[in-house]
């Protein structure tokens, strides 16, 4: 029997969907938002996932978000790896969140040997190692429970070999939900040319063996059709990256609680981690040359909502804008919310070497959500700030220029002393990036691609 929309969670036929998001709850962080937002509405429009995932003692760096519920009707199963882990997983990553490295030398040449076979051989990524696990599994997940799709979502990479596996093997049809591109991508370049040619020949097989290709970002979408000419053009889709409407409902109750005094700080946030290659010293420096300009220690505070490596907090200290910069380290996701309601701008950093040219990070739909205005520290040129410069939604700086940084900052300040910061983003806007109608557009397309 074919598979059928119901478009209502009382009804009694329920269509199943395996999703496979090697990231998932209790984990917190950017890559779990848009899976668990899928996951959350897809039930209430006739359809039952289940969740094949990797067991949360293998995360990279264990978030834990207590906040993100799960219902209790839906089935998560969870599986081992081979990856590395323990005190061997800690050498080779060496303090993803700044801790302090080991001075033993030896501890850094096993380090070094272990990372360049890992390099050499772990292709496209270490999570390769957890397909035999999730294979297995998923196999029987398959089999068992007459499933009539598998959605992926990457990264990581791995996990788009381990769709084509159970498509195959299994002869059902494959959806891949792209968060960031793979092949060309800065971000994810490898160091070694024959590794760009495995990249490239095993994520040409797996578009051409998909049904469908769903990319986060209209970039990424047009990409996609310019890298593969001959495949059908509806065979890629677009649903963008959005905010949850249902976590924003009590604090769009209580707006009113939120008006500014006159006297107060201007006051931003950054939301989100500062992983490898992303660094806000140029916006430090920003704040320094502005202070000194303005002559004026209390006119802004900035406060960093997530993990911050100990050398950008170290410049915080060597630059004398302690009082500028308050750090909080991670929080769950609803209190995070909480912050960037009660702040006046919400700030981005994401360079080129970020894969910026057709990535846009999900907080930016997130501060729209609250009404914040937008500092986006981007390449002039990037996916994210054309966005901001089109939706009109905040203002775009170099993220390498201090000069330009300082003047975006000094022009948010002169708006914010006139009382002409605060706005309201049109209902409009925000219905294009509301999660609830990405969900209902996803549940089409699996209709779709099960029926086609």
């Amino acid at each position: 029997m074919k598979p059928q929309a119901t478009g209502c969670p009382c009804k009694e036929i329920m269509n199943k969907v395996l999703i496979v998001s090697y990231f998932f709850p209790p984990l917190g962080g950017g890559a779990v938002a848009r899976i668990y937002s899928f996951v959350k509405y897809l039930p209430r429009l006739g359809w039952q996932p289940t969740v094949l995932t990797v067991r949360e003692d293998w995360y990279r760096m264990p978030i834990q978000d207590s906040s993100l519920k799960v219902s209790n009707s839906l089935k998560v199963v969870r599986t081992g790896s081979w990856e590395p882990k323990g005190q061997i997983s800690r050498i080779i990553r060496a303090n993803p969140l700044g801790a302090a490295e080991t001075s033993l030398w030896f501890a850094r040449i096993l380090r070094g040997i272990l990372k360049m076979i890992l390099e050499l051989v772990v292709i496209p990524d270490e999570q390769v190692l957890w397909i035999p696990f999730a294979l297995k599994e998923g196999l029987k997940l398959l089999s068992r429970n007459k499933i009539v799709a598998v959605l992926i979502t990457t990264p990581p990479h791995s996990v788009w070999i381990l769709g084509y596996l159970l498509k195959k093997i299994g002869r059902i049809p494959l959806v891949i939900d792209v968060r960031d591109d793979w092949v060309g991508n800065p971000l994810f370049r490898p160091k070694y040319a024959y590794r760009i040619l495995i990249e490239r020949v095993v994520e040409r097989r797996v578009v051409h063996s998909s049904d469908a290709i769903i990319c986060a970002t209209e970039e990424s979408y047009v990409l996609f059709r310019e890298k593969y000419p001959d495949c059908p053009f509806t065979k890629f889709q677009w649903i963008p990256n959005g905010y949850d409407p249902e976590e924003y409902i009590e604090s769009f109750r209580n707006r009113e609680n939120t008006d500014r005094k006159s006297n107060e700080k201007l006051r931003l946030i950054y939301a989100g981690g500062l992983p490898k290659g992303r660094t806000p010293e140029y916006f430090f420096r920003a704040l320094k040359e502005l202070r000194h300009k303005l002559q004026d220690d209390n006119y802004l505070e900035i406060e960093f909502c997530g993990f911050m490596r100990n050398e950008f907090q170290q410049m915080i200290y060597d630059m004398n804008i302690e009082d500028l910069v308050k750090i909080t380290g991670f929080v769950p996701r609803s209190e995070c919310i909480q912050r960037m309601i009660r702040a006046d701008v919400g700030v981005v950093i994401i360079p080129f070497e970020e894969g910026s040219m057709s990535a846009i990070p999900g907080k930016i739909y997130e501060y729209m959500a609250c009404d914040r205005f937008i500092l986006c520290l981007a390449d002039k040129d990037s996916a994210v700030a054309n966005f901001v410069r089109q939706e009109n939604i905040g203002i775009v700086a170099s993220p390498h220029d201090v000069e330009d940084i300082m003047n975006a900052l000094k022009h948010i300040l002169d708006m914010f002393r006139h009382k002409t910061l605060t706005r309201r983003f049109s209902e409009n806007l925000k219905l294009r990036f509301n999660r609830m109608r990405h969900s209902e557009q996803l549940s089409d397309l699996l209709l779709h691609v099960v029926n086609q």
